[in-house]
């Protein structure tokens, strides 16, 4: 495991809670936890999202403005907040 990144454990409590399941309406998500990893290296290190890591992809397009914004609109962030 890499800093920053949540551990199986804490990965197994969240991930029925975030969108983007295969069987949710709309288009699935390509890798939750990548995504979910890549919000707490922003969070956790105070870098910009231009210096997010390179296995993250590119930060342009990494999903992580838009997906914030869908976790939100869902009401699913207090709920995978409380078990991180």
């Amino acid at each position: 495991m890499r800093r920053y990144e949540i551990t199986y454990s804490q990965w197994s409590k969240i991930a029925q809670l975030l969108p983007g399941k295969v069987g949710d309406v709309g288009r699935s998500a390509t890798d939750n936890r990548l995504f979910i990893n890549a919000v707490l290296w922003i969070t956790r290190s105070g870098a910009p999202w231009r210096d997010l890591p390179e296995r993250f992809g590119p930060w342009k397009r990494s999903g992580v403005p838009v997906g914030l914004s869908s976790i939100s609109t869902v009401g699913k962030g207090r709920s995978v907040a409380k078990y991180l």
